[in-house]
């Protein structure tokens, strides 16, 4: 059970709950860094029996996400979805820096940290969320895959040139989708690592974000003056040059080209994001999620994606708001999905039925108010129902529990405890139990009746459920 990655975890000192919060203070960065590349040398010697991992085929929806996930998110998706997929988060502090990446990063508002250029600020965010989610590793729910190659980064970043603005980088259709979504301003230092994004004009450091995209992923493009280059000895192409940052804008014309070819960029890289997610969902016969809508469409553009009924309703659930999420505990409802197998696909057909008169929506109004209404109808009118059946179940185990109890002291007191005696004093108590396992667990609703009792009630209760 589990993953190979956190036997890995569970035995490093990445995962020790002080130093995380320390932000890994008095630890050498150089032994941080040795760490984290024994980390990425266990990815890659149990690579394959890692992706192994990953159910394909199974009797509900796979999801893989490649985008930062919150751990709500996944607590929502639990409710509905089989496993859920996502990248190893840690993956990309494990990747060593070239040194022409590092000169690049050198004078921009956003230069790498100088410990050793690791963010241990992010490191200690992300191995906080790993930490969370261990319950749901654990139990086989979230899975993990690779953000990319596991090969180390090459030592030399090409340089591209274009006659037409990059004009060609994508399809015309799509490259007209980024194009409108563009939005493209000027970004001044406030002050070491902060920046301020202002209205576009004449100047040297630039940030682009497509609207429509995920929340906080922008492009940050610097316009550095090329003071002289050299033919590298032996090659016909290849050339060293010497790069600076002048304090003074460029002049409009060499500055607009330079947007224009900025922008034909970003797409790129955006839609090269969208391409090898959507490869790597195909590889693995996964449903491919994404958060935002301009990647949805440029993919929908670019292929014509399968659909299915387990598609739809997932998608109508992964966007329903549940705001009794807040109150779940993430090793609690990851024990109900183990323990707990028949309700979670009873609950699952409930969310199925229910579902279909939301993703069936004429326009988005609709869709909204009959998703409210089949929250409602699951989180009270079900929820109510399943709790009438519990009460029926505690008030007949307060009587035959009871006396079971007292039989069964009387007969080991009398050493004559035989199989049959303990069968006809336990017998009361067996039939209570055996209803509650017919006429409760079988309840479409009882799943999520079973997560949301955790917070709801922390009385001790006479029959552990």
């Amino acid at each position: 059970m589990g993953s190979r990655l956190f036997d890995f975890l569970s035995e490093s000192f990445l995962f020790r709950d002080h130093l995380i919060e320390e932000q890994f203070a008095g630890i050498p960065v150089p032994d941080i860094v040795g760490e984290l590349g024994r980390y990425r040398e266990h990815w890659r010697k149990h690579e394959g029996a890692v992706i192994c991992e990953i159910s394909r085929g199974a009797s509900g929806p796979t999801i893989y996400c490649p985008e930062p996930i919150q751990t709500s998110d996944l607590m929502q998706a639990a409710l509905y979805v089989d496993q859920y997929v996502i990248q190893d988060p840690l993956l990309r502090f494990t990747v060593p820096k070239s040194d022409t990446a590092e000169v690049l990063a050198s004078g921009t508002i956003f230069e790498s940290p100088r410990t050793g250029g690791l963010d241990l600020e992010s490191l200690s965010a992300t191995l906080r969320l790993m930490k969370a989610i261990t319950p749901m590793v654990a139990a086989d729910f979230v899975k993990f895959t690779p953000d990319g190659p596991l090969c180390d980064t090459e030592t030399e970043i090409p340089i591209y040139a274009s006659d037409n603005y990059f004009e060609d980088a994508l399809p015309a259709e799509i490259l007209r989708l980024f194009k409108e979504a563009a939005r493209v301003s000027r970004l001044e230092e406030v002050s070491p690592g902060r920046a301020r994004i202002s209205k576009l004009k004449s100047c040297r450091r630039i940030d682009i974000q497509f609207k429509g995209d995920l929340e906080g992923h922008g492009h940050l493009y610097v316009l550095r003056h090329i003071e002289n280059t050299t033919l590298k000895p032996g090659t016909k192409n290849e050339f060293r040059m010497t790069l600076t940052l002048p304090d003074t804008p460029p002049e409009d014309g060499e500055f607009q080209v330079w947007v224009r070819q900025s922008v034909s960029l970003a797409a790129q890289r955006v839609f090269e994001e969208v391409y090898r997610a959507a490869g790597v969902a195909a590889r693995l016969d996964l449903i491919y999620s994404t958060r935002s809508k301009l990647r949805f469409d440029a993919l929908r553009r670019a292929f014509k994606p399968n659909t299915s009924i387990p598609v739809r309703n997932a998608n109508a659930f992964l966007n329903l708001d549940l705001p009794f999420i807040a109150d779940m505990d993430v090793a609690h409802l990851m024990q109900i999905r183990r323990d707990e197998g028949e309700a979670f696909y009873n609950f699952r057909v409930l969310l199925g039925q229910k579902l279909a008169a939301v993703r069936d929506a004429e326009d988005p109004q609709t869709a909204e108010q009959r998703a409210a209404e089949a929250v409602r109808e699951l989180t009270e009118t079900q929820i109510h129902e399943v709790e009438s059946k519990m009460r029926s179940v505690r008030e007949r185990l307060k009587y035959s529990g009871a006396g079971a109890l007292v039989a069964l002291a009387a007969v080991v007191q009398h050493q004559g405890f035989g199989l049959l005696s303990a069968a006809a004093t336990v017998w009361p108590f067996g039939a209570a139990v055996l209803d509650y396992r017919k006429d409760v667990k079988r309840h479409p609703a009882f799943f999520l009746w079973k997560a949301l009792s955790k917070k709801k009630s922390q009385r001790r209760d006479t029959l552990s459920l």
